[in-house]
């Protein structure tokens, strides 16, 4: 009798067989596993508060308060920078004020001066008390404009006031660089030197 015809299968190895048992989505047949990163929930963001109409009301409230604040600082600096203007305006205009006055009392004091000599003149005092009160009034009116007469006579002769014209051995009790005699008075203008005294110097060598 004739054998049939023996076909040539190849033998699965054990394990696979095994591995596709235990495995059922392995194999052309599986299905891919729906990705876990897909999957996975998003983080949750945190929304900002609700602000309600007294939050709005209350940041008004401090950005006015601010503004409020401002203004108040500008308006002090402005005060401060007018009032310094004004003081300045005023120290300006009184020192005009004072040239002026002193120009004046400078040319005043040649008519103070005549009076002087005119007084001197005369030998009997009783005739010349009118000009004495004429010269009072003078000196007065020259004093409420700042004008005073420097006290020269028996001092000591100092450059920066008196002026010398002549000098003289000293005698008695003089002492050295005594001022004598008095030839034209000086005068002060609020403090400074409107006209320095001519005086005659007594000396001792």
């Amino acid at each position: 009798m004739s054998q049939p015809n023996e076909v040539d299968v190849d033998p699965i190895p054990v394990p696979e067989i095994i591995d596709a048992c235990l495995d059922p989505l392995s194999g052309d047949e599986a299905v891919a596993a729906p990705d876990q990163a897909e999957e996975a929930e998003e983080p949750k963001v945190e929304r900002p508060p609700v602000r309600t109409l007294v939050d709005v009301l209350r940041d008004q409230i401090i950005e006015k308060e601010a503004q409020l604040h401002e203004y108040i600082q500008a308006y002090k600096s402005a005060k401060a920078d007018m009032g310094d203007r004004i003081a300045r305006l005023e120290r300006d205009r009184q020192k005009v004020i004072d040239r002026d006055r002193k120009k004046i009392a400078g040319e005043l004091l040649d008519v103070l001066d005549n009076l002087d000599r005119s007084i001197a003149a005369f030998a009997d005092p009783e005739s010349v008390s009118g000009l004495r009160m004429v010269h009072r009034q003078f000196l007065k009116v020259l004093t409420e404009f700042g004008v005073e007469p420097l006290s020269a006579l028996g001092t000591g002769f100092d450059a920066n006031l008196h002026e010398a014209i002549g000098m003289i051995p000293a005698s008695g009790d003089q002492a050295d660089q005594e001022i004598v005699h008095v030839d034209r008075a000086g005068y002060r203008f609020k403090g400074e030197l409107l006209r320095p005294a001519r005086v005659i110097v007594a000396t001792r060598s």
